[in-house]
């Protein structure tokens, strides 16, 4: 790295210090803990631009409810991979890396095995509906934190 981008990159992490303390406290401590979410990832990702955040997260919901819904109501399909790549990306673009994790895990799996239908979902599963909760929870903060600022 030259002199100029690394002063450039302290400057602009200065700038979104703030953003980042907003967005970590948005999220309850235990899903921070439990790795559901890494608010610094989501920042991150954002650029600091905690109305982009917000937006992510609850498209991030509503695009991994209906990939979890395909999990769970077409076991059999062969539509698990699709699924699980699927859930796989939404949940990087929002620093919910366990269940980007655990998801790239079971594609993996089903990938090699040359039998989708023999993944075990559950684990994904389980991970999901934590991961939704979490969103759930950090939606409600943030769309209670911008009716405070009005």
């Amino acid at each position: 790295m030259s002199y100029f981008s690394d002063k450039f990159r302290s400057e602009e992490e200065g700038k979104n210090a703030p953003a980042l303390s907003v967005l970590s406290a948005l999220f309850p401590k235990e899903v921070v803990t439990a790795g559901l979410f890494v608010p610094e990832e989501l920042h991150k990702l954002t650029g600091g631009n905690l109305d982009l955040a917000g937006e992510l997260t609850d498209l991030f919901a509503k695009q991994a409810k209906q990939y979890v819904d395909g999990l769970k109501n077409q076991p059999k399909s062969d539509k698990i991979i699709f699924n699980l790549h699927a859930l796989k990306g939404v949940s990087r673009c929002v620093g919910a890396l366990k269940l980007a994790r655990a998801a790239e895990e079971a594609e993996k799996t089903g990938r090699e095995s040359k039998n989708p239908q023999s993944v075990s979902l559950s684990e994904v599963i389980a991970i999901a509906e934590d991961t939704l909760i979490a969103a759930h929870a950090f939606n409600t903060a943030f769309a209670a934190r911008d009716r405070a600022s009005e």
